[in-house]
């Protein structure tokens, strides 16, 4: 197993940690084709590009920029009109609690794996509206450097 498998399944798992009363959403890559339960208030990791860098011999490093998609429901009414703005500050809570664990690389608990993590820039808001439902969604980027050993 290479060191990819164990970040990858490390950062699922601190995700879970981090943010208990979230659901893991299905297919993060597209969030209309997971059923609203799991995007009232879910979490998924999706893997976008690698780069290589320069490396050792008998070694190679490389980034993967990751991405965790954040979800809350909006329970929307005429007479609620915070209901939206306590949504997003809650979807911003989630990130920082992302963001700090995940920069300290020693609370991931895999440092013989992970060189570094670089925090990238989130998404804006997205609004998600469904039949029955309302949600809205944030994508927080962040980019971990792995060595692996030939």
């Amino acid at each position: 197993m290479s060191n990819i498998t164990t970040v990858y399944d490390t950062l699922l798992e601190a995700c879970a940690v981090l943010l208990p009363n979230k659901t893991k959403i299905p297919n993060p890559y597209f969030l209309d084709e997971n059923a609203e339960n799991f995007l009232r208030e879910g979490y998924g990791l999706k893997i976008n590009s690698t780069d290589l860098e320069e490396s050792e011999f008998n070694k190679y490093n490389y980034g993967t920029d990751y991405s965790v998609i954040l979800t809350r429901e909006v329970i929307r009414t005429n007479e609620n009109t915070l209901a939206i703005e306590i949504a997003t500050k809650d979807l911003m809570e989630d990130m920082h609690v992302l963001r700090k664990d995940f920069y300290n690389v020693d609370q991931l608990g895999i440092d013989n794996n992970l060189q570094r993590v670089d925090l990238g820039s989130s998404s804006g808001v997205e609004f998600i509206a469904s039949e029955k439902f309302n949600f809205v969604s944030i994508e927080v980027s962040f980019t971990a450097y792995i060595e692996e050993t030939l």
